[in-house]
């Protein structure tokens, strides 16, 4: 019988030396399934054998709300949600292969939303660690222990901008890339993983202006450049510039310039 730190497990006993090393791998997998039964329970292959496993699924807006909390440097919301990961992960029987497999892609999801962030640190060694702690956990505890660690390493350096910027900028970025295709709020705020009313709020907080009035500048500009670097016509331009009709567009073009499309082709051409 081989103790591992709360939990035991029982197998055959080694027969001789050459069997030593075949012994330390059957006790080091078999430990892993203290992460189904717990803790304390005596691991025994006939036990282990007998055991149906399941898929491990979670909710998929457990990574959603997981790369809000990294975003918004909210540590409280960052436990709470991978608490609610971990009730998934017990609710039914899953390999410790799998468990640990779902936990890395779930670490991956916080990992790469603090580098689009920048908000995590240049260190790479200590991720590699954590990742290694995960997969090779024999607790849940183990695995808490790891995440919460790799969120220590998402850090808020004040030199750095703050959360908000950061928001603002990847916001700013989407619409840049989107505004002809007409992109909304709702659908920015979605990928972005917060609210729209949150959104809204830092998008005018920090430039000035509503999302719609952002929309609206990026299509003048677009409007204006095919106006001058181009012959094409204004429902041409009205359609590349994500307007519905040129109508519509030359009626917001006067209220942002001062005057028609076509009065300002003239004058700048």
């Amino acid at each position: 019988m081989r103790i591992h730190d709360h939990g035991a497990f029982a197998g055959k006993e080694c027969q001789g030396l050459g069997e030593l090393a075949e012994i330390e791998n059957a006790l080091t997998e078999a430990c892993g399934w203290h992460l189904i039964l717990g803790n304390r329970v005596l691991i025994k292959c006939k036990k282990i054998a007998q055991l149906r496993t399941n898929r491990f699924t979670y909710p998929a807006d457990l990574e959603n709300q997981a790369r809000s909390a990294v975003i918004h440097l909210d540590y409280p919301a960052f436990t709470r949600c991978f608490q609610q990961f971990m009730e998934a992960g017990l609710r039914e029987v899953h390999s410790p292969q799998e468990i640990r497999e779902v936990c890395i892609r779930f670490a991956y999801a916080v990992i790469n939303t603090a580098k689009e962030c920048g908000t995590l640190r240049d260190e790479d060694l200590l991720v590699q660690k954590i990742l290694h702690t995960i997969l090779n956990a024999v607790f849940w505890e183990e695995i808490m222990d790891a995440m919460l660690e790799l969120f220590a390493c998402i850090e808020n350096d004040e030199k750095k901008q703050t959360s908000a910027e950061l928001l603002v900028q990847k916001a700013l970025s989407i619409i840049k890339e989107c505004y002809s295709d007409g992109i909304n709020l709702e659908e920015t705020a979605r990928r972005l993983h917060v609210t729209e009313q949150y959104l809204g709020t830092q998008l005018k907080k920090e430039t000035g202006s509503s999302f719609t009035e952002i929309i609206r500048r990026y299509k003048i500009a677009h409007v204006k450049q095919l106006l001058l670097d181009t012959e094409l016509k204004l429902n041409q331009i009205a359609s590349m510039a994500g307007f519905s009709d040129p109508k519509y567009m030359s009626k917001v073009f006067k209220q942002e310039v001062g005057m028609l499309p076509n009065e300002y082709r003239r004058m700048n051409t």
